[in-house]
């Protein structure tokens, strides 16, 4: 990667204090590029356990969660034939790995206006004794973190409580 010491150092500033303020660090992949994580499963552990490596590096310690880039049902793993083995072997390899049965639909683009956002969540709640919702952050997804506020409020009407995730919390997976 082509990241500034500056970048790095700011990076593992935010790991920390997302550790620190008792936030779960997952894994998600360093490359998060499908066509060379879902190629293989060697593939798919080679990317993922440098990153493992990486966080431990920073954190001191190895978080069990992880995410599948596009979900453990994404089309570029299941259609090269590998996601039932990669999600078969994250369990026997003591990871948990966590799909979502919410979208905030940010992952559409850069720019997506912060009402849909919002809309997208809290309709997309509607019926559902829990939640684990996909919410991406990256610098030019603005309008997600401006949205937060209005869910994190709409959430809490709807008699929602946001709690850290842990092992035994709910988890929808895509794959069983």
């Amino acid at each position: 990667n082509s990241f500034s010491s500056q970048r790095i150092y700011e990076y593992e500033t935010l790991l920390k204090r997302m550790q620190a303020e008792g936030h779960i660090v997952g894994n998600h992949t360093k490359s998060h590029k499908y066509d060379v994580l879902y190629y293989s499963s060697e593939n798919f552990w080679q990317d993922f356990n440098q990153e493992q490596e990486y966080l431990e590096s920073v954190l001191g310690t190895a978080s069990p969660f992880m995410r599948f880039p596009g979900g453990s049902n994404n089309t570029v793993g299941i259609r090269n034939g590998v996601m039932k083995q990669i999600t078969e072997q994250a369990k026997e390899n003591g990871y948990i790995y966590v799909d979502w049965n919410v979208d905030s639909g940010d992952a559409r683009g850069n720019h997506v206006p912060k009402d849909t956002i919002v809309n997208n969540v809290l309709s997309g709640v509607s019926g559902k004794n829990q939640a684990i919702i996909l919410m991406h952050q990256t610098k030019p997804k603005t309008s997600t973190v401006e949205a937060l506020p209005e869910i994190i409020e709409g959430l809490q009407a709807q008699g929602y409580e946001i709690r850290p995730m842990t092992t035994n919390s709910y988890m929808p997976r895509f794959i069983k």
